[in-house]
């Protein structure tokens, strides 16, 4: 397997590493604590870019109550 081109972490509560090849498709989803473990839950991400699986992601957290309104979602690279 290659090395992914990026790695983007995504916090809320849940923390998990999103890894992306050089077309912005995500390569591999890595829990990073026991709430990423419990979003990442039957999520499938493969075949999916980026900003389709971030939205996904998001919307799961809410549906999960790891997201509130007002709540804030960090993204970092």
């Amino acid at each position: 397997m290659r090395k992914p081109a990026a790695s983007v972490y995504m916090k809320i509560n849940p923390q998990v590493r999103i890894d992306l090849n050089r077309k912005d498709e995500v390569v591999d989803i890595i829990p990073i604590n026991d709430d990423g473990v419990t979003l990442l839950e039957n999520y499938q991400y493969k075949g999916k870019d980026f900003d389709t699986v971030l939205d996904e992601l998001v919307d799961l957290a809410i549906e999960k109550n790891f997201l509130k309104d007002g709540g804030d979602v960090t993204l970092t690279m």
